[in-house]
């Protein structure tokens, strides 16, 4: 929740509208009141200008297209949020509010929940620019300082055969030292701690499922993205310590003992290093001028070795710290793991595993369950989730939380919707028992199969083969639809063309702004299970679905709660005016017929 200290600035020239916005927001935030135009763009230029502006459209004298044009002429008012508030809610209105540079419209009567969300949105959108300001300017500073420091390093080196050398050892895409000047250092340190019988401890770093990134966005911003996690690394070390990029999206550290760091101390220094790493790398990155819409979320996996515990050769120590990030990969990401000899083994687990995967794939044994969506009003099924499973051979199955990051790590996530896609579209006694019905079948979309560049291709294949008329839905996250604004919308646009049905999955979790999701062809929004958990305990979860609900409703999205599972969960879901939910409260994932079997009967609670 923002600080009391935020103020918003009400102009309205009804005394019965102002007292219902005070009421609203009062509670939560310092609310100055205007009730004409001149007064608005006093206050707007004091010495305390409002964090927020919501402003009446009809007003006496100077309305409020005009009082929003003159507040951004002037560059001392121009970044304030401005949301009108009219009664008015014909769409070219909206469109000439948003063209004189209001963030959002909101129309009368007025609701609470609404007004409540898209104030607290976009207050959030200002702290957040404040901040990415302000980051911007330490990056700027500290690039400043570092080519500086560069152009001083430059001018040091007299000769061609100095500059080659300085070359040699640093990597071009980050400025940090490259594979070759590490292992030679590393070679160095060794033999300098081998002699005076102390220890030394390599942690590394890797990006998660960078791959995708270069494929969704391309090299050029793949580099953007690497230069500006390296600057985030190098302040997590010491001045002494040397980071390193020694593979496409790892980096790796070198510590050894001094002074400051005794042998004893240095496992736990380590591990505590590498985690400094990995929140580093968590925060989101805005990278501008890229094209890309909105922060950029990526995770990394890592590894900690130590010299000589865990080998007395360089290479082989390398070689140990991969196997303990792909350990860390493989245990779910976001961690680090401790080189032990086990892990040698698991390596070759996860490289077995994965041509187990591409097996599967090959000779299409794995098979696709259902998982129901049920429609609030009447309790019968109005949909189903297509959920992969693997049979192990031995009358289970592998989890998914195993094979799933493995595919997105290895690029064969896109051959696995490809599969699950063709499956169900050529299920031809699926598509006759849920025609009936009126029933969707939703497919969920990778980032790196919505990135790539045959997607269209694909789904329009599949769909022309189909034996029977299809309902079917791709459910995508917000994290798959970061990139370029119109490519993405086109492609969005192109799919509902061909009759997809389109859900946005795991709303809440992303940073997708109020006016980008407006833009989006959307037919359905999916609530979070990760919000809808916690509902009958957390009153902050509670508002949250509740204002996703009410916005869903005024945008005229069908709602969806995910991981519905109990009762009261239910009944808090369905007072909000949600559509429909999914979960254990009513249904696992089934298999085909089981699923057929269901449809057109009430559905009772497990």
């Amino acid at each position: 929740m923002r600080s009391p200290a935020a103020t918003v600035l009400v102009v309205d020239d009804t005394p019965e509208n102002i007292e219902l916005l005070d009421g609203i927001l009062s509670t939560q935030y310092r609310v100055k009141v205007a009730t004409n135009g001149e007064r608005t763009l006093q206050i707007a230029r004091s010495d305390e200008p409002p964090h927020l502006i919501l402003l009446d459209v009809m007003m006496p004298g100077m309305d409020g297209y005009e009082v929003c044009r003159k507040l951004k002429e002037d560059p001392r008012t121009r970044r304030i949020p401005v949301i009108f508030i009219t009664a008015r809610s014909d769409m070219e209105d909206e469109r000439r509010g948003l063209q004189v540079g209001a963030v959002d419209y909101i129309t009368k009567p007025i609701s609470p929940p609404i007004v409540e969300a898209r104030v607290a949105t976009h207050l959030a959108l200002v702290d957040q620019r404040i901040a990415l300001e302000s980051n911007v300017r330490e990056r700027t500073l500290e690039l400043t300082e570092a080519l500086d420091a560069l152009e001083r390093e430059r001018r040091e080196h007299a000769s061609a055969t100095a500059r080659a050398d300085y070359l040699l050892s640093f990597d071009t895409v980050t400025g940090v030292a490259n594979r070759h000047d590490f292992v030679m250092r590393l070679e160095r340190t060794a033999d300098r701690v081998r002699r005076a019988k102390q220890r030394l401890a390599l942690v590394s770093i890797n990006l998660d499922r960078f791959h995708m990134v270069n494929a969704a966005h391309g090299e050029q911003f793949g580099d953007r993205l690497l230069r500006a996690v390296a600057q985030r690394l190098g302040q997590c070390i010491r001045a002494t310590d040397l980071l390193a990029r020694i593979g496409p999206d790892e980096f790796v550290t070198l510590l050894s003992e001094d002074e400051r760091l005794s042998g004893d101390d240095l496992p736990s220094a380590a591990a505590e290093l590498g985690e400094r790493m990995l929140a580093a790398v968590r925060r989101p990155f805005e990278l501008r001028d890229t094209g890309v819409a909105g922060p950029i979320e990526v995770t990394a996996s890592g590894g900690v070795t130590l010299f000589p515990d865990d080998g007395d050769e360089p290479l082989g120590l390398i070689k140990r710290l991969q196997a303990a990030t792909i350990h860390s990969k493989s245990s779910g990401r976001d961690q680090i793991s401790r080189y032990s000899p086990t892990l040698d083994a698991n390596l070759g687990h996860q490289l077995q595993l994965e041509q187990r995967l591409r097996d599967a794939l090959r000779n299409r044994v794995l098979e696709v369950y259902f998982q129901p969506k049920i429609r609030v009003s009447d309790r019968h099924i109005s949909g189903a989730e297509a959920l992969v499973r693997w049979p192990d051979g031995q009358g289970g199955f592998i989890s998914p939380s195993e094979f799933v990051p493995l595919a997105e790590d290895t690029g064969l996530v896109v051959a696995l919707d490809r599969y699950v896609l063709e499956t169900v579209v050529s299920n031809a006694s699926l598509w006759r028992a849920v025609a009936q019905y009126g029933v969707r079948i939703a497919v969920n979309l990778s980032a790196a199969s919505f990135g790539s560049r045959d997607l269209l291709q694909v789904t329009r294949q599949v769909l022309g083969a189909a034996p029977e008329p299809v309902c079917l839905e791709f459910e995508l996250t917000e994290h798959t639809l970061l990139g370029d604004v119109q490519s993405v919308i086109h492609r969005l646009h192109a799919l509902r063309e061909m009759g997809v049905t389109l859900a946005l999955d795991d709303f809440g979790t992303g940073y997708s702004s109020l006016a980008y999701l407006k833009r989006l062809p959307f037919d359905v929004l999916k609530v979070d299970q990760s919000f809808v958990r916690d509902i009958e305990t957390d009153a902050e979860d509670r508002a949250i679905v509740g204002a996703i609900l009410a916005l869903a409703k005024r945008l005229d999205f069908k709602t969806v709660a995910e991981g519905v599972a109990t009762t009261r969960q239910f009944e808090f879901v369905e007072s909000h005016g949600c559509d429909e939910v999914q979960g254990f409260l009513f249904s696992p994932a089934l298999p085909g017929g089981e699923f057929m079997a269901l449809l057109g009967k009430p559905a009772v609670p497990a």
